[in-house]
């Protein structure tokens, strides 16, 4: 059994693109990107645009969904949820190796999470931009968690108290909302410890805010607490 191949383009709010592949064929998981800079980087990785057979995307902000009208241009499947509301398929076969379904997350506008499972039943949960899991998600034993872990209360709540004296108000709202909907490293270790770790192989925190949280601190202690393989996918792609 081929281990499925996990590649990270770029993660945080500059752009988010993920990778999954089997063989020669990926499934692509956001497309914040420009689209010259997604195709630049899969020319790092010898990815050709043809090799790209599915898009999934959680939501329309830019940052996850910009060079979206690009790739459904090209003819790619496009499984975005979000934009079909109540009529969205709950799930959708991808390609012969993989299928998704998707499960409604906390976000300011219409957002999901997503559950992958291949043909070889390994599964992955994949989840971004929202203050919380259900617990009704956790009961599946993933063999890899993609899951944002955005800031440290603490680290946010400093910065935003700075604000305030400063009288920043655009700093004071943009920090206000990235703590209504961004999951914080304790949501992360509360959600982790709700699930069975069992047969998980790696999990990969993702959009990780460059101003409330030190990527190789969170790393370890995930790891500590979990004695799992965790790794950090980068804003400028790369997963470590």
């Amino acid at each position: 059994m081929e281990e499925l191949k996990i590649i990270c383009l770029g993660s945080g709010s500059s752009g988010n693109c993920y990778l999954l592949g089997k063989g020669d064929e990926y499934i692509m998981v956001e497309c914040g990107l420009p689209f010259k800079t997604i195709v630049s980087k899969l020319d790092d990785y010898d990815i050709q645009l043809d090799q790209i057979k599915a898009l999934c995307v959680s939501h329309a902000h830019k940052d996850h969904a910009l060079s979206l009208y690009d790739f459904e241009a090209l003819g790619v499947k496009t499984y975005a949820p979000w934009r079909e509301g109540a009529n969205a398929p709950e799930k959708a076969k991808l390609t012969d190796w993989i299928k998704v379904r998707s499960f409604p997350v906390v976000h300011d506008v219409p957002c999901y999470g997503f559950i992958f499972l291949t043909s070889d039943n390994e599964s992955l949960l994949f989840v971004t931009d929202t203050r919380y899991i259900e617990s009704q998600y956790f009961n599946y034993k993933y063999n890899y968690i993609m899951l944002e872990c955005n800031h440290v209360r603490k680290q946010l709540e400093a910065i935003m108290d700075k604000a305030l004296l400063e009288g920043n108000e655009s700093k004071v709202f943009k920090f206000k909302r990235q703590a209504s909907y961004h999951l914080s490293l304790a949501g992360v270790k509360k959600t982790l410890k709700g699930m069975d770790l069992t047969n998980t192989k790696a999990i990969i925190l993702l959009h990780l805010s460059r101003e409330c949280c030190n990527d190789d601190l969170i790393k370890k202690e995930i790891a500590s607490c979990f004695n799992k393989r965790v790794l950090v996918a980068n804003r400028n792609g790369g997963l470590n």
